[in-house]
Formats: C-alpha cells, sequence, structure tokens
C-alpha cells in the first residue's frame, strides 16, 4: 500500500486566504523545489474558517485549484481543528473553540469538505483532521457528547452523498489531544461506541469519520503506538 506523504502548512502564521497563499508560495514551493522537484508533492493544507469561507464566497476555488495545480501542490489532506488564528500570541483554550457541539464547526468543517472536493484532482481520496469534540474543562455530559455525535453522523451522511453522486471520497477525522474530550484511544473508541455508533447509518459513519493518529499526542499521553492502532483495528475503525 501506498501512504502518501506532505508538508504540513499549519506551522505557519497566517488566517487570511492571502497570507496562506503566501506561505504556500514562500516555504512549500521552497520544499517541493528540494524534495519533490520532478513530482507533485503533498501538503497538508490548513485554511481558517475566514480563509475558507472567502474562498467559498467569492467562487475562487477554481482560481486557487489552478494555482496548486501549477505549483505542483496536492492538498491530500487539511487541518480543519484551529478555526481561527492559533499563531496569536495569546491562544490557550480558543483553538478548541467553537466545539463540535456548535454549528459554527459544522459550517466550518461543510466549507472545507466542498474546497477539499473541488481541489483535488479526479478520482483522488482526502482527509480532514478535526477537533477531538472539546476542551476537557468542563467535563461535558451524555447530552453534549450525544449533540457532538449528532453533528458527526450529519456530516457523515453528507460525505456519502458526496461518494454516490461523484465518486469523491472524503473523511472526516478526529484527532485525540492531551487535554480534550478525546486524549487516548480508549476515549475515541468509547466515544464511537456509547455516542457516535448509536445512529441508523453505522456503516456511513464507520466509513467517513475516522481518526487521525498523531504519533506525538499519542506519546505524550504514554501510549504505545501499536496498541493504539492495535485497538482502534480491533474495535473496526480507522486511521483515515
Amino acid at each position: 500500500m501506498t501512504i502518501p506523504v506532505g508538508y504540513c502548512t499549519n506551522v505557519h502564521a497566517g488566517a487570511t486566504l492571502e497570507e496562506t497563499r503566501a506561505n504556500l508560495e514562500r516555504y512549500a514551493v521552497a520544499v517541493k523545489r528540494r524534495f519533490s522537484p520532478d513530482a507533485a508533492m503533498g501538503v497538508g493544507l490548513w485554511l481558517s474558517a475566514s480563509a475558507a469561507r472567502k474562498l467559498c464566497a467569492e467562487q475562487r476555488v477554481a482560481d486557487f485549484r489552478d494555482w496548486l495545480a501549477g505549483a505542483g501542490l496536492v492538498p491530500y489532506t487539511f487541518n480543519g481543528f484551529p478555526y481561527g488564528d492559533f499563531h496569536k500570541a495569546v491562544v490557550k483554550h480558543d483553538v478548541y473553540r467553537p466545539t463540535w457541539t456548535e454549528q459554527a464547526r459544522v459550517d466550518y468543517t461543510r466549507d472545507l469538505i466542498a474546497i477539499q472536493h473541488a481541489l483535488l484532482p479526479p478520482g483522488m481520496s482526502g482527509s480532514i483532521s478535526t477537533l477531538p469534540l472539546a476542551w476537557g474543562e468542563p467535563r461535558p455530559d451524555a447530552a453534549h457528547l450525544d449533540a457532538a455525535a449528532a453533528n458527526l453522523r450529519k456530516l457523515a451522511d453528507e460525505l456519502a452523498q458526496l461518494e454516490r453522486e461523484t465518486g469523491r471520497f472524503l473523511c472526516l477525522c478526529l484527532e485525540p489531544e492531551p487535554g480534550c474530550v478525546l486524549q487516548l484511544s480508549d476515549d475515541i473508541v468509547c466515544f464511537f461506541e456509547k455516542h457516535l455508533l448509536r445512529g441508523q447509518d453505522e456503516a456511513a459513519v464507520r466509513r467517513h469519520i475516522r481518526v487521525c493518529h498523531d504519533v506525538c499526542h499519542a506519546a505524550v499521553m504514554f501510549e504505545e503506538q501499536a496498541d493504539v492502532l492495535r485497538r482502534y483495528h480491533a474495535a473496526g475503525f480507522t486511521v483515515g
């Protein structure tokens, strides 16, 4: 199996569409020139909510797609975790807002789905990493977890419909992170089994809602990487 690799762009400050493109031109193109001069190179693209909305509202996605193709950059994965500018002088818990109980998170993710579908070459699959529901304090009750699961199921249904109508497979991947509601692999398994898979279309959820396995996050939580992956596999969940 071939696993794509790419250069992640969320390490660079800049929440506007103009800053995003400038960072791609300055850094991603330079990395490609050095490491993949004769072939297209994958990038993990981060677009803030405002940049994503501007792309959609001003109908600039096609222009952005053409520029990326000309530069030889393929946004096969998106970082849909940070909603706003997480390179501000003070970020703290703002990076975990809005949560998956809020409509703003759903709308932002919908924009990312539409953009990635439009940017990717025909036939290519894509993934979008996302917030592990919310920051861990205050601890959400069962009603909040059910509300988050309902929003995720809604997007799973929409992604399934997109695949049926266009052949494009995209998945949304929850990224466990220390301090968040989902910080351990056991948290992921518990949330899936007790909340996310309680809807009617389990197949769509299992196919389109997956896990973003961050090796560093798992290590910080003293989880062995192989154990984490075995746990997901045993539960029937996929790393996206």
